[in-house]
């Protein structure tokens, strides 16, 4: 998968919409807000997870 910091980015199994926040190898940190929370919360995933949002 071609993804690049400030792509957009969903869960394969769904959920909301994450900016690649850094790149290391095969895993992402990413950033997206919690509406229930009403914060934004930072995640490490592998590439393998996530699929680039159109």
């Amino acid at each position: 998968m071609d993804i690049k910091l400030g792509d957009i980015v969903v869960l394969k199994s769904g959920g909301p919409k994450m900016t690649i926040e850094s790149i290391k190898g095969d895993q992402v940190n990413v950033v997206y807000y919690n509406e229930e929370k009403k914060i934004f919360e930072k995640l490490r995933l592998m590439t393998s997870s996530v699929i680039k949002k159109k």
